[in-house]
């Protein structure tokens, strides 16, 4: 049975909450998010992951900025 949109977390949503948390957790104070809120509302197992993945997606975002300009 498939749960209906009124009673499961919307993915849009998490996947924002995620994106802050990440930011949450830069250093550059350019990229840094001052939402401290959502670290505090994601799962802990998410949040582990989030943390843990955080240096290899900061370099994916680094890469494809550069990317974009040209030289």
């Amino acid at each position: 049975m498939v749960k209906r949109i009124e009673t499961r977390e919307s993915q849009t949503a998490e996947m924002t909450c995620l994106t802050r948390t990440l930011s949450f957790y830069e250093k550059n104070e350019l990229l840094k998010s001052d939402d401290y809120i959502a670290p505090k509302i994601v799962p802990p197992a998410k949040l582990r992951l989030v943390k843990m993945l955080r240096p290899l997606v900061m370099k994916m975002v680094a890469y494809a900025g550069h990317q974009g300009r040209y030289p």
